[in-house]
């Protein structure tokens, strides 16, 4: 009986495992099935030509998701230089590829994971989102490698069964397919390209062939009359060249053109001739025009051979080309238009006579500078009093040549300053050239010369305005008239009273430091930097204006490094976190016995390591601050790599230097770098001109 039974549950035993044996069969038929109906319905999904790449790995996802019943499947474009993944289907952000994953995924075309923790598995697992997976990497002709992975989520990772090794081949057979089928659309597609190129190069040639057509009538109708054309042709030719002569005759400019070697053409304007002489052939033009303007000549052959050059833009090289010409004391502007190609520069050279015009913006530019110099008397007279016996010092001692060439540096330098601050612009810009002609090692007598007309010229129009007694008013405010009549009223002691008339030939020292910020204000507003502000403080000091005068004149330097120096441009300030306006201090104080000046700007500061190597260079003590102050105030000391017309020539500082010594004063200098500059003037009084009391 027992035999019976054990024999009986080996049977039954045997009968599941058949039954088993057989439902895993029907299982990977029907699996079987789902990858052969999987397959053969891939063609359908590339039988529309019309479907993006992206649209047709849409619709493959949609079918593998259907067909095998799986949660997701993915498709990612693969950059293997870059190491990055990009989603494909569904679409996604680019994003970095495992070093390891790569060298999976370019070493094995498929594989599976079905074990985080097995060796690849978790970066493969990570890569694509999916813990239980199949992949397979799809390598179509003409297209980029593209990875398929299928598969299941953590969270119903152990629903099901594990990937086995004919999942993985079925994947592999699928995207084998895929990789032909995208191939062939690839093909397809460039084929489609082709014919549709050959179409329309096949109608271009239908259309050039009737273009040709219809151009090969015209020339047969053209050539029937073509020795009719070539005379009236020459008939209008011939009327053209006669009333272009006429036009060169009578055109009021001198019109020549030169060829890329720098030869006159023979058309010209009559101007020409009449101005400069007349030539005979092509010549040189530098050669011609030398007898006229030497000087032109030489500067026209050096930006002609730079335009030829082309290394430079075309606009750049005619921007360089001189444009003022002397000859016979008249006064001509050039300008040049290029003619040709861009390996074929030729030049259409127009010359206009601008003599009378300049003689007119002169005159207008002298009588500007006369009105300027009497509203400056009429709004401060000692201050213009101040200027006017300077400006004529220091014109004398520059023209004279009485003082050393050090010296007269410096006092172009202040001349030039101060009749800019004073809107003396002519006599400014006459500075301007000379100290130009001084920087350029030239002779500096025909500057010295018209410097000198031009002063005399001023004193001439100014004097009878000024005459001996105009110089010895003195100015009273009717407040402090008014309070010196009470004081006497109270028994002011005659002493006293002699002081106080004794205050009235002094300034408010508020006057030579509003003409200052005047001046601060008005060369920011030139200079691009707006809307200074500058605050003063005085104190109500006075102080005689014939021993501090020259003072006022030097210090018109110390302002005008402030604002070109250290004042920066208003979005080079908003950059560094400081407001868009640059901001001034004009301060004056005293003691007992001492009168303290003070210009601060709240700029970019002093570069003292440019300092110290140009000290370096000049063999100048460098061993303290005290001797870099020194170093900055010394004559021609200048940390600007470029001169331009209101500093850098290192002269202005060196001009205040030597006023405050001869005052018996000292100058330091307070700065760092992007904290602004405070340069400190520092003068002894004398007990009878000195700074007074304060007065109303």
């Amino acid at each position: 009986m027992d035999l019976d039974v054990q024999q009986l549950k080996e049977k039954t035993h045997l009968l599941l495992q058949r039954e088993r044996e057989v439902l895993e069969l029907r299982m990977k038929h029907e699996r079987l099935a789902m990858w052969l109906r999987l397959t053969q319905s891939l063609p359908a999904i590339f039988a529309d030509p019309s479907l993006s790449i992206g649209d047709r790995y849409m619709r493959l996802r949609k079918a593998l998701l259907d067909g095998l019943k799986l949660q997701r499947v993915l498709f990612f474009e693969i950059e293997f230089d870059g190491a990055l993944l990009r989603p494909l289907a569904p679409a996604g952000a680019v994003r970095p590829l495992d070093p390891e994953v790569l060298a999976t995924i370019r070493a094995e075309p498929y594989g599976t994971v079905n074990d985080v923790q097995s060796p690849g598995g978790a970066a493969l697992s990570e890569a694509f989102g999916l813990a239980r997976l199949i992949w397979s990497r799809i390598d179509a002709k003409g297209s980029p490698p593209v990875i398929l992975a299928a598969g299941f989520e953590q969270a119903k990772a152990d629903c099901y069964p594990a990937f086995d090794a004919s999942e993985a081949a079925n994947l592999r057979n699928a995207a084998q397919h895929i990789e032909g089928l995208v191939g062939n659309a690839t093909l397809v597609a460039q084929i489609q390209q082709e014919h549709e190129r050959l179409k329309q190069a096949h109608a271009l040639l239908q259309s050039r062939d009737a273009e040709l057509r219809a151009m090969a009538g015209d020339l047969r109708t053209a050539n029937e009359s073509l020795e009719q054309r070539v005379v009236e042709r020459t008939v209008q030719l011939e009327r053209r060249s006669r009333d272009m002569r006429l036009v060169l005759d009578n055109v009021l400019m001198a019109l020549v053109t030169i060829d890329p070697a720098g030869r006159l053409a023979e058309e010209r304007s009559a101007k020409v001739d009449q101005w400069f002489g007349a030539y005979q052939g092509t010549p040189s033009f530098v050669e011609y025009i030398a007898a006229a303007d030497p000087e032109f000549a030489t500067w026209f052959a050096l930006g002609h051979e730079a335009l030829l050059d082309g290394f430079l833009p075309l606009e750049l090289c005619l921007d360089q080309l001189p444009k003022r010409l002397r000859s016979k004391q008249r006064s001509y502007r050039c300008s040049f238009r290029p003619i040709g190609g861009a390996d074929d520069i030729s030049l259409l050279i127009m010359i206009e006579d601008v003599t009378e015009q300049l003689r007119l913006e002169q005159e207008e530019a002298e009588q500007s500078e006369i009105l300027a110099l009497c509203e400056g008397l009429t709004r401060d007279r000692a201050g213009f009093l101040t200027f006017f016996e300077e400006a004529d010092r220091l014109v004398r001692e520059i023209t004279e040549g009485s003082v050393d060439p050090a010296v007269r540096k410096r006092h172009l330098h202040t001349l030039k300053g101060n009749a800019a601050m004073m809107g003396v612009n002519v006599v400014a810009d006459l500075c301007h050239r000379t100290e130009e002609l001084v920087l350029g090692a030239s002779s500096i007598e025909g500057g010295m010369g018209q410097l000198q007309q031009r002063w005399s010229a001023i004193q001439r129009t100014m004097e009878p305005m000024l005459g001996d007694r105009g110089k010895d008013i003195v100015e009273i405010p009717s407040s402090a008239l008014k309070q010196l009549c009470q004081e006497i009223d109270r028994g002011l002691s005659r002493t006293e009273i002699q002081q106080r008339l004794r205050h009235f030939t002094f300034e408010p020292i508020d006057r030579p430091l509003a003409r200052l910020t005047r001046h601060a204000k008005a060369l920011a507003d030139r200079l691009g930097k707006p809307n200074l502000a500058v605050a003063v403080e005085s104190d109500d000091l006075w102080v005689d204006p014939r021993r501090f005068g020259n003072l006022w004149a030097a210090l018109v330097h110390v302002v005008r490094n402030a604002v070109d120096h250290g004042i920066e441009p208003p979005a080079e300030r908003i950059g560094q976190g400081k407001p868009p306006e640059g901001r001034m201090k004009l301060r004056a104080s005293h003691t007992a016995g001492e009168l303290t000046i003070e210009i601060e700007d709240d700029g970019r500061g002093i570069d003292w390591e440019r300092v110290t190597e140009l000290a370096a260079e000049r063999g100048l003590p460098l061993a303290s601050e005290a001797d870099l102050v020194r170093a900055l105030l010394s004559d021609e000391f200048s940390t600007r790599k470029t001169v331009t017309a209101t500093s850098g020539r290192g002269i202005g500082l060196s001009a205040v230097y030597h006023e405050v010594e001869s005052l018996g004063g000292g100058v330091s200098i307070e700065s760092q770098s992007g904290g602004g500059t405070c340069c400190r003037m520092t003068l002894p009084l004398r007990p009878t001109t000195g700074v007074p009391d304060k007065c109303s």
